[in-house]
């Protein structure tokens, strides 16, 4: 999955992050997650400058995504979903905290039998950004 968002702020500069939250459940891994953070925080993040008109790569947040399921058997399967939470922070060298902004969520979900040629596959989204005031939480992190 691959996007582009731009962060405009006619108000504040600070710094712009995606926080990606994940479930996984696909073959070959040795355990899947439910609502786990995937991999680090911030999953990406950009300068935020102040401009109430960005041009050129002024405040973009590119997410560029590849979910992965490993197998030595001869069936793969994944059925993975994430939401990806934009956040900013007015402040990040004072005390300001990042807040949510908007939410992204998407989906992947394919199976192929070896040696079969059978392969199915889906998509869904991205779906957003969509306004948002979740906080992302995660207990566990994945780690690939």
């Amino acid at each position: 999955m691959s996007y582009v968002l731009r962060i405009i702020s006619s108000d504040y500069a600070g710094t712009g992050k995606i926080t990606q939250l994940c479930s996984i459940d696909a073959s070959g891994l040795d355990s899947g997650c439910i609502g786990c953070l995937d991999g680090v925080d911030p999953y990406t993040w950009t300068s935020v400058q102040k401009h109430s008109n960005p041009w050129g790569n002024m405040n973009l947040l590119i997410l560029n995504d590849a979910p992965d399921a490993n197998t030595t058997t001869g069936t793969i399967y994944m059925h993975d979903s994430f939401a990806d939470y934009v956040m900013f922070n007015p402040a990040p060298q004072g005390s300001g905290i990042y807040v949510t902004i908007s939410k992204v969520t998407w989906s992947v979900d394919a199976a192929v039998v070896y040696p079969d040629t059978d392969i199915s596959q889906s998509v869904i989204g991205p779906a957003g950004p969509a306004d948002s005031s979740d906080f992302p939480v995660w207990i566990t992190v994945r780690q690939e």
